[in-house]
């Protein structure tokens, strides 16, 4: 629970700067692609966690949060179909990619005695590959079977 709560209060702490809303509107304007997009906040997610990570997407890119989803480029996500589970889904398994990045792996660590450069050399690849396969499935099934 401490863990959580710390976890929202540095994310509070750094939406006050600002920089989280300077760093989603660079990576909407630059990459212009939900699946891009959903691809880099995975990658973020590895480093700083699924939950600040998903928190700050889902402030960012919901305009009924008060996110930045006035510009013309936020329309895009805030109404897509396919980005809200796209970034729950990246951030989710981006997290896993190392084992530092949740609750669970944390506990794997503790109470295992897994090695976090074994869990790099055997799990991370594994990881990826099937986040990346499953990221081709999600954009096979939303661009030829729906649309």
């Amino acid at each position: 629970m401490l863990l959580f709560m710390g976890l929202m209060l540095t994310f509070g702490v750094l939406k006050e700067t600002g920089l989280p809303a300077r760093f989603f509107s660079r990576i909407a304007a630059d990459l212009d692609n939900v699946y891009l997009v959903g691809s880099v906040m995975g990658g973020l997610s590895a480093v700083f966690g699924n939950i600040p990570t998903l928190l700050g997407g889902m402030f960012f890119f919901n305009p009924e949060a008060g996110g930045a989803a006035h510009t013309e480029v936020m329309v895009n996500y805030a109404n897509g179909e396919v980005f809200w589970p796209l970034l729950s889904y990246s951030t989710a398994m981006g997290s896993v990619i190392f084992s530092v990045s949740t609750v669970a792996g944390m506990a794997l660590m503790r109470m295992e005695g897994v090695k976090m450069s074994w869990y790099f050399r055997h799990m991370s690849g594994k990881v990826v590959l099937g986040w990346l396969v499953c990221l081709v499935v999600v954009w096979i099934t939303t661009a030829f079977l729906t649309g």
